[in-house]
């Protein structure tokens, strides 16, 4: 993904999982940023993104 329609498209995916409050999607280093409510399963988002047709992997999650 390295055009912003592609960032938007993972970012609305995103979004539409319940919880989810912010998503960011930072072109350079393709990684995906997103703020959730306690509770929220990232497998939930993943799978929200893989729906859209686009290549998706979960590495890592950092609480804040």
């Amino acid at each position: 993904m390295n055009c912003g329609g592609c960032a938007k498209k993972i970012e609305d995916a995103a979004k539409g999982v319940k919880g989810v409050t912010a998503v960011s999607y930072d072109l350079k280093s393709k990684d995906v940023n997103i703020t959730a409510d306690n509770g929220v399963n990232v497998m939930d988002v993943v799978n929200a993104i893989q729906a859209k047709k686009i290549q998706s992997r979960y590495q890592r999650m950092k609480k804040s």
